[in-house]
């Protein structure tokens, strides 16, 4: 019996590479999400150290208005970069689920040409053993019948 082989080995093989790099390109999209998730969290800290500043400064007696001035710029601009941070974030949630949407259906491809593979190679092993099964039938006949015209 000739050994196995796999018609559609060359797209299994393409099918496998596909699905490793949908899945690097997810995993790269994960880190960028979570360095923006951190970029955000920090952003949100600095604005909460911001305000605590500005309350303290309210809080003393007597405050120059170049100060609240100073502070009331640097919360706005602390502002702004925290909203421009989210919607950073908001891109990289959707980049992640576009990039996992990709590498889902890679594995379902990938998934049907194994399960077709081992279908294939399930059939060739069972046509292989009824082969086997015929030559030895073919073996035992001769011998019993050489041992009859021995005998």
């Amino acid at each position: 019996m000739k050994r196995f082989s796999f018609r559609l080995q060359k797209l299994l093989d393409l099918s496998r590479r596909r699905e490793e790099e949908a899945r690097g390109a997810m995993a790269r999209q994960l880190a960028e999400l979570r360095a923006a998730e951190e970029r955000l969290e920090q952003a949100r800290k600095r604005l909460d150290e911001g305000f605590a500043r500005m309350s303290q400064s309210l809080a003393r007696p007597r405050i120059e208005p170049a100060e609240i001035g100073l502070l009331q710029n640097w919360l706005a601009r602390a502002e702004k970069a925290q909203k421009s941070l989210e919607a950073r974030l908001e891109q990289e949630e959707r980049a992640y689920e576009r990039a996992r949407a990709v590498m889902i259906e890679r594995r379902k491809e990938l998934l049907g040409l194994e399960r077709g593979r081992d279908k294939a190679l399930e059939d060739w092993r069972e046509e292989a053993g009824r082969e086997e099964a015929a030559q030895m039938e073919e073996v035992a006949s001769s011998r019993h019948q050489r041992q009859r015209s021995e005998g």
